[in-house]
């Protein structure tokens, strides 16, 4: 945990004092670190940089390999596309459509263009 973490002296720091980033490597290092069966990934790859963030989807890659389930929630649409085989797409709390991750993604960007469109053309209709 600690080597992966790379927080060094840090480690001896207490929690409340660090910043998003290092609680962020704090925590993915902790959760796969063990030998889980489910392991649940909430934007943690939103938080970092970069390097720690490609070795940290290195290790999903590899805990991938081993079968294991492994759900990721995520706004971020390429670590979808590179990391998921299948995308439920979930909206005010309900499964809106599931399928092939790039099929979603590109779903789901054109629903949020139509959907910016809309308001963009409220507000000119509500300024006139």
């Amino acid at each position: 945990i600690a080597e992966f973490s790379e927080l060094g002296d840090f480690l001896n720091v207490p929690v409340r004092n660090y910043s998003a980033g290092m609680m962020m490597r704090l925590a993915f290092s902790i959760a796969t670190a063990a030998d889980p069966e489910v392991l649940l990934v909430d934007e943690v790859l939103a938080v970092g940089d970069l390097a720690f963030v490609e070795k940290a989807k290195a290790r999903m890659r590899s805990l991938m390999s081993s079968a294991r389930l492994m759900v990721i929630v995520a706004h971020d649409l390429a670590t979808i596309t590179s990391m998921c085989t299948h995308v439920i797409w979930m909206k005010q709390g309900r499964i809106h459509a599931e399928g092939e991750p790039q099929a979603m993604v590109e779903r789901y960007t054109a629903a949020m263009k139509a959907q910016a469109e809309a308001r963009k053309a409220q507000m000119a209709q509500k300024a006139a």
